[in-house]
């Protein structure tokens, strides 16, 4: 019992390991289209939807920055 929980907990780790890595060529093709000189707006939609963003809002734009990443700069959390 112990070999066949431990099989469907690794398929589900697999399972969302891919969807995450479905989910980031999704932006990444998305942020390539953006910097494009031109995009076709339907290119853009259909790239937004791919990336989950509903066809009808509200939308709420957020832009954020991390700056530079410094050597030895923890990632999370305040301390």
């Amino acid at each position: 019992m112990l070999q066949e929980t431990a099989a469907a907990l690794s398929h589900c780790q697999e399972a969302a390991a891919r969807r995450r890595s479905a989910e980031r060529r999704s932006a990444d093709d998305l942020g390539t289209l953006l910097a494009a000189p031109a995009p076709q707006a339907s290119a853009v939609e259909a790239a937004l939807r791919r990336c989950g963003v509903p066809e009808a809002g509200p939308y709420r734009v957020v832009v954020a920055d991390a700056g530079a990443r410094r050597p030895g700069a923890g990632g999370g959390g305040a301390g």
